[in-house]
């Protein structure tokens, strides 16, 4: 099992490999991550830290190609002066540090376990187009589901275009 000192070598080797310092990168674990297996945030084209979700400690694989993936973004940020999301310079460091070049990861089992564990604690907002029948899952009470509950308009329906909903929570049973 990856600790966050083990990750923290392993972007150290990294450095070396690249010539590089990440020293001042905070990285950390997330539990709020449900769906993100990692991101590296920014402040302009610096980076500013580097956060991996913690449901990705029950799954060594995952775990270390994500670290790798987001060290990506920071290191080819640190070498080019700018952010590169998933570009050519940005693939170019992932060859160089052995990383997959996908934008997305592979599902793996730690992630379907920690997003069933989640529906099964908070259960799951789903919203209904009344034009064409079209459901919407969301795990968080995030911005659809606000302006739902407050009666507000402006969502449109991503199959119809319809504007008319029915909200509501629904839970799996344990």
């Amino acid at each position: 099992m990856w600790t966050e000192q083990m990750i923290r070598e392993e972007y150290a080797r990294l450095d070396r490999l690249l010539g590089v310092d990440t020293s001042h990168i905070p990285v950390s674990f997330s539990a709020r991550m449900v769906r993100r297996y990692g991101a590296c945030t920014f402040r302009g084209d610096t980076p500013t830290a580097i956060r991996l979700a913690a449901f990705l400690k029950e799954d060594d694989t995952a775990l270390l190609e994500t670290a790798r993936h987001e060290y990506a973004h920071a290191a080819v940020a640190l070498l080019t002066g700018k952010r590169h999301a998933h570009d050519d310079a940005w693939r170019a460091v992932c060859r160089r540090i052995g990383c997959p070049e996908e934008r997305l990861a592979e599902p793996c089992a730690a992630a379907e376990r920690n997003c069933a564990r989640i529906v099964r604690q908070r259960g799951v907002y789903v919203v209904t187009c009344l034009r064409c029948g079209a459901e919407s899952e969301y795990l968080r009470r995030g911005p659809v589901v606000q302006a739902l509950e407050r009666g507000r308009r402006g969502c449109r329906c991503r199959a119809c275009g319809g504007t008319k909903f029915r909200l509501e929570k629904r839970f799996v049973p344990l």
